[in-house]
């Protein structure tokens, strides 16, 4: 089974950085959904830059896991 996970950036800043993780799902479109969601909820912070990564996906030692999906 796949997982994926949502990462958007935002004017607000969490622990130094202005990127933040959305959640987990189990499909591409459940993630999709998220992104609707994050920018109802987060409104106020300006959310931007939506991608969607494959969690479990093979990469190599020291990578970042593959993007799958891309939303500005």
């Amino acid at each position: 089974m796949k997982q994926y996970f949502m990462e958007y950036e935002s004017d607000r800043k969490v622990c130094g950085g202005y990127s933040h993780v959305w959640g987990f799902a189990s499909s591409i479109k459940t993630a999709k959904g998220y992104i609707a969601r994050c920018r109802k909820r987060e409104a106020g912070h300006n959310p931007r830059n939506f991608r969607i990564y494959d969690a479990w996906a093979d990469c190599p030692e020291g990578e970042h896991v593959p993007c799958v999906y891309r939303e500005a």
